[in-house]
């Protein structure tokens, strides 16, 4: 009888060997050539054999095993494409962090960047250097591993780490020491820009090895969104077949073999950035369990909607009270109107960019959303996006300029740094997104209504403020706070479209629009006329 150390040992070392340089193999191949090189003498002994290289698959990490055939990972990921844009942080340092997006395609689950091997121009290897920063500058680097594994690497990564972490009353603004790629040279000989990318390529999977490239090509939104349809569908699959108990980097990498079988390859598609198809997830989420996190089908959440990509979000769960004293049914101070519109372009706006959630806040830090909810901010995220535009249309580009107006003019008063940081965040990912879509011809002419809208929400927080000041904390009547409310449902319902449409289909259309918003101008002239 064959031991069960001899059909494995032999198995291993055909799967090391002849197989191992295949780019895919049907099992039967690798069954076939182990009973040929054992020659088992018995029926018992030939199932035994079959049974053991089915055995022998399942636990070789670096093999894909799918529906009969085999596919060696070194082979697969040979020549992948994927993108990686530095944050503005790693510019101004100087630096790349050894974020997630690598795991995936190659041989390691750790995120030290002495694992990696990375080259730029004539096969340099780049060095490493260390540096000190806080916590929240490389959260959205390691977002992908979830809190544990952030936790986990930089507490390995030192003790002073470790001991800061678990004692920081707020981890956003912490500083931890890590180690990562030195990259002066690079962003230097090549001009790097903020924005720019990084194009990163596969040269051994075993051995983690990638080469960097600068690529300032930009995919275009038809490629973007097929891309992100194309990545679902294959991570449904992932998710259907059981294997929600394998972590994010390896749920994306299973992703891409079935994207392949399923005649959508992605290994040559660096259309988006692993932070960027975040912020565009559909039919996805991400699902926190506790401090693990996984990827799901977005109707698999606890909480149904937490993290679906819609501009305007139905926040009827909400149960704050708002500052004006009525239910959310008819809120006019922005918590929630509307329910999520399938037919969104993708020019909306995300007002549920995944948070950093690694903080330990007192205020919540689900989505901007659910922070101006709290705060009992006079405006929500449709509104936000809007004024966003509104400031591009006006020449700002800079971000900074626009968040130091917007602060002082909603003036919030966050329950600590940690929320403040995560406002911030959620609002900076925001203006980027509206950046990528915003053209200037296009919303010419989308501009002088937007203003009007944007006037009329501005004299509606006024009156608000006013009006509550007066009341000096008595309930607001509730008819002036049902009229209040079908206003600014209709200001929202008209701003979502502007927000959402990147273009006016012919004047008829710009002419309703006309209308409806002179309908609200009445509407609020009347108001206030009573």
């Amino acid at each position: 009888m064959l031991s069960l150390n001899h059909i494995e040992e032999t198995v291993e070392n055909m799967l090391a060997d002849r197989f191992g340089r295949l780019f895919s193999f049907p099992v039967s191949e690798l069954t076939e050539a182990a009973i040929a090189a054992l020659k088992p003498s018995s029926d018992a002994d030939r199932k035994r054999v079959e049974k053991e290289v089915e055995l022998v698959l399942a636990a070789q990490d670096g093999f894909f095993y799918s529906e009969g055939k085999v596919y060696p990972k070194q082979e697969f990921f040979r020549g992948t494409e994927f993108k990686i844009i530095p944050t503005a942080f790693e510019i101004e340092k100087a630096v790349l962090l050894p974020g997630a997006a690598f795991i995936p395609f190659c041989n390691s689950d750790e995120v030290f960047a002495d694992e990696f091997v990375l080259k730029a121009g004539n096969s340099k290897k780049l060095k490493t250097v260390t540096i000190n920063t806080r916590f929240s500058e490389i959260a959205p680097a390691y977002m992908m591993l979830g809190n544990s594994g952030v936790i986990d690497y930089l507490s390995a990564e030192c003790e002073e780490n470790r001991l800061t972490l678990f004692g920081a009353r707020d981890l956003m603004m912490a500083n931890v020491k890590l180690t990562a790629f030195d990259m002066g040279s690079f962003y230097r000989d090549n001009e790097f820009n903020d924005g720019d990318s990084i194009l990163v390529t596969v040269e051994d999977w075993e051995k983690c090895v990638f080469s960097l490239a600068v690529c300032r090509e930009q995919s275009s939104d038809a490629d973007k969104q097929q891309f992100v349809r194309d990545f679902e569908r294959a991570l449904l699959k992932v998710c259907e077949q059981d294997r929600d108990y394998i972590e994010i980097p390896q749920q994306i990498a299973e992703a891409y073999l079935f994207a392949y079988e399923n005649d959508t390859d992605l290994r040559k598609r660096p259309v988006l950035t692993l932070e960027e198809y975040r912020l565009r997830m559909n039919e996805i989420a991400i699902k926190r369990d506790g401090s693990e996190w996984l990827l799901v089908p977005v109707d698999d959440l606890d909480t149904p909607g937490q993290f679906e990509q819609s501009l305007i979000r139905n926040r009827a769960e909400q149960d704050a009270k708002c500052s004006c004293g009525h239910d959310h049914d008819g809120c006019d101070c922005g918590h929630h109107h509307h329910e999520k519109d399938e037919n969104a372009d993708k020019r909306t706006l995300d007002p549920d960019l995944d948070p950093d959630n690694f903080s330990i806040s007192t205020g919540t830090l689900e989505s901007i959303d659910a922070i101006l909810a709290e705060l009992n901010a006079p405006v929500n995220s449709v509104e936000l996006g809007a004024m966003i535009y509104d400031a591009m249309s006006n020449g700002e580009e800079q971000f900074e300029g626009f968040r130091s107006r917007l602060m002082d003019f909603m003036e919030l008063k966050f329950a600590d740094d940690a929320q403040e940081v995560a406002f911030i965040n959620f609002l900076e990912e925001n203006w980027e997104i509206a950046s990528e879509y915003f053209s200037p011809a296009e919303d010419a002419k989308l501009s002088p209504l937007r203003t009007r809208l944007l006037d009329l929400t501005k004299a509606r927080i006024e009156y608000s403020v006013s009006l509550l000041e007066r009341l000096n904390g008595q309930p607001v009547p509730e008819k002036t706070a049902k009229r209040l409310a079908a206003i600014h449902r209709d200001i929202l319902d008209t701003l979502s479209l502007l927000n959402s449409d990147s273009r006016l289909e012919g004047d008829e259309q710009y002419e309703q629009l006309e209308l409806r918003i002179g309908d609200i101008e009445d509407a609020w002239d009347d108001f206030m006329a009573q």
